[in-house]
């Protein structure tokens, strides 16, 4: 069970890593301009937290028995208010990427502190 668990925590914090990178580093890519576009505005200075907030998201999901639980509830936080936003611009693959990976955080939460692994 905890080897399930790791790899979920792996999977978790690429997707965020992944976040990072779009979101900080490859701004000015197409698909990125196209839903930049689409969030109404040139929210560049939000993307850039965002991609500050995942990093530290992707840190604490791979770290759990040195910050406790707190940084794998702040994952799924920043999934679920992923949610509304991707709905928001209507990019619906988005948004079943981030409801997947909310419901894994949630395995992985309770196998680690409810289950105690």
């Amino acid at each position: 069970m905890n080897i399930i668990l790791w790899v979920l925590q792996a999977i978790i914090a690429v997707k965020l890593v992944t976040v990072v990178i779009t979101h900080g580093f490859q701004q000015s890519k197409s698909t990125m301009r196209e839903a930049i576009e689409k969030s109404g505005g040139n929210p560049k200075p939000l993307l850039y937290v965002i991609a500050g907030l995942s990093l530290l998201a992707a840190i604490g999901v791979l770290l759990p028995v040195r910050f406790g639980v707190f940084p794998l509830i702040y994952a799924g936080v920043m999934l679920l208010a992923s949610i509304p936003f991707h709905l928001r611009c209507r990019e619906k693959p988005k948004v079943f990427v981030s409801i997947i990976l909310l419901l894994l955080a949630g395995v992985v939460y309770y196998g680690r502190w409810v289950l105690g692994y």
